[in-house]
């Protein structure tokens, strides 16, 4: 078998296997999409949008750092402490969590609450940024590591969080992450009332 006869009959196997759908998905599934931020000089990015209200959502933790006071050598001293809010969206229970003291309360939200926090998320989407370079600009690389962390069935979203200081692979609700946050910081003065039953 001579050197083209073998090429006419490996070449369809390339073609049928090296074919890739090159379709930009249907309206209202996930996809690529040009947006300008006016936040970053303007730049066109290539953004991945995913919208929740196509997600089943399991889990959302918000990290919060407060100060607390707490008795050293007879004395009250301020800490200031990394705490974890971890809410299953699913059951509406929450665990505040202390890990430096190694401790976890367990509180539950009324149906109001879960309610409340699903629909403030599933009329919410995700966008995932790309690299964002500005010509001249120097960029730290240093992790950001966000303020919160969504979970689905599918995926997970550290929300806040980027791979430099210039904000690159930025994850964040789309408009940005303001309407979580004020949620959140109306949230937390009424968890004295959210013992469980």
């Amino acid at each position: 078998m001579n050197r083209n006869q073998i090429l006419f009959i490996v070449m369809p196997f390339f073609l049928i296997f090296g074919y890739q759908n090159c379709q930009r998905p249907p309206a209202g599934e996930s996809g690529y999409t040009d947006f300008i931020d006016p936040r970053f000089s303007g730049d066109t990015l290539k953004v991945q949008v995913i919208d929740l209200s196509n997600e089943v959502l399991d889990a959302l933790q918000v990290k919060s750092r407060e100060v607390s006071q707490v008795i050293h050598a007879g004395k009250s001293i301020s800490v200031i402490k990394d705490i974890i809010y971890d809410f299953d969206i699913k059951t509406g229970e929450l665990f505040v969590v202390d890990e430096q003291a190694g401790t976890s309360q367990r509180y539950c939200l009324t149906q109001a609450l879960k309610d409340e926090l699903i629909q403030l998320l599933q009329v919410s989407s995700v966008c995932k940024h790309g690299v964002r370079s500005n010509e001249g600009q120097v960029c730290a690389q240093v992790m950001v590591p966000g303020f919160a962390n969504l979970m689905t069935t599918r995926d997970q979203f550290r929300l806040g969080s980027s791979t430099d200081s210039c904000g690159s692979n930025l994850i964040e609700l789309c408009g940005g992450d303001d309407i979580l946050k004020t949620w959140f910081s109306n949230f937390k003065p009424r968890l004295p009332e959210l013992s469980c039953q």
